[in-house]
């Protein structure tokens, strides 16, 4: 799923797997935690945040690389 062209309420629910930069992988389920964040559903990370021009970013910080399932 192209993730970077929807709106948070629309990738809410939706499963996800991200690489994270130190190697490893988090694996789970997207919630809305704002309304322009979406976290894991265990609440461990901030996973992909909207800015104010309306545009989704992976958070960088934390992660390399995400594929969000349909």
């Amino acid at each position: 799923m192209n993730w970077m062209d929807k709106r948070p309420e629309d990738l809410d629910g939706h499963r996800f797997r991200a690489a994270t930069r130190s190697g490893g992988v988090l694996e789970g389920t997207l919630r809305i935690m704002s309304p322009h964040l979406l976290k894991d559903g265990d609440d461990l990370a901030a996973v992909i945040y909207q800015t104010p021009d309306g545009s989704m970013h992976l958070n960088d910080l934390l992660f390399s690389s995400i594929e969000v399932k349909a």
